[in-house]
């Protein structure tokens, strides 16, 4: 009986202790952020004065990222504070589309009215580019 126990004993030790542990080799893609300002002379009224545009360029390097990865966008007032695009405050709606070439950001009232006041002045951006896997 003792010889059993022993055995099974002996072949529970010899399974745990003989499997391996997987170990799975990951890596990280770094996203890539490029930083932009718009001054109050970039932005250009359209739309029958009811939207404000302007336009960001892209490198050549990054019309991969508009094709297959993800593009997030910041703005800022003060260079401090983010807020992400597309978001709306205090009336005003921001959006932005991409192309291979360039990031048009625009800014409107939310209610799709004339725009009466200023320009949006000196405005900073962060444009982060995601990459993704397939």
């Amino acid at each position: 009986m003792k010889r059993i126990l022993f055995l099974i004993a002996g072949v529970i030790i010899l399974g745990v202790t003989s499997c391996q542990k997987d170990v799975n080799n990951y890596y990280t893609v770094t996203n890539k952020t490029i930083y932009a300002e718009r001054s109050g002379s970039q932005w250009t009224l359209v739309d029958d004065g009811k939207t404000f545009v302007s336009t960001i360029p892209l490198y050549e390097t990054d019309n991969f990222y508009n094709d297959y990865d993800g593009i997030l966008v910041y703005i800022s007032y003060d260079n401090k504070i983010w807020e992400q695009i597309p978001h709306t405050y205090l009336g005003i709606a921001y959006s932005f589309d991409t192309s291979n070439s360039d990031i048009e950001v625009r800014m409107q009232y939310s209610d799709y009215t004339q725009i009466t006041g200023g320009g949006p002045g000196r405005v900073y951006f962060k444009i982060v580019l995601i990459p993704s896997e397939e």
